[in-house]
């Protein structure tokens, strides 16, 4: 009998493990960024409004010098948005391939159930025929 042992799934991973994964916390903080660019967009267009009502009774330099201003809140808004957005996607990422992991896991850990518990007949077998190969060997 070999010494093959079961790899534990993402949640119950220490370091040694490949790392502790949290589905939950990963998913709130994806949607944390989701809804802070949420949030900016809609706080963006608020603002598109003011500026214009700003415009009608602002004139010379400073008015000049609000609209610039407006103007470069608005594209580091919209670059800000769209970051965040990225992060997010990131971060669903991350959780997809966590789910992958883990079903690897499971087939590995399943294959080493199987192996491990083989009796001296199926070994023997193993021996003259070839072993079937462990999922995660490629």
């Amino acid at each position: 009998m070999t010494g093959f042992v079961e790899v534990p799934l993402l949640p119950d991973s220490d370091a040694s493990d490949g790392g502790r994964f949290d589905y939950a916390v990963a998913g709130a903080v994806r949607s944390a960024f989701e809804s802070a660019a949420s949030r900016l967009e809609e706080h963006a267009g608020s603002r598109v409004s003011f500026v214009s009502a700003a415009k009608e009774d602002f004139r010379g330099h400073f008015s000049e010098l609000f609209a610039a201003n407006a103007a470069t809140a608005k594209t580091d808004a919209d670059a800000l948005v769209a970051a965040l957005r990225t992060v997010a996607g990131y971060v669903g990422k991350m959780i997809e391939a966590g789910h992958e992991e883990d079903v690897r896991r499971q087939r590995n850990n399943e294959w080493v159930r199987e192996h491990n518990d083989r009796n001296w007949f199926e070994q023997a077998g193993d021996w003259l025929f070839g072993e079937e190969e462990r999922p995660n060997a490629q």
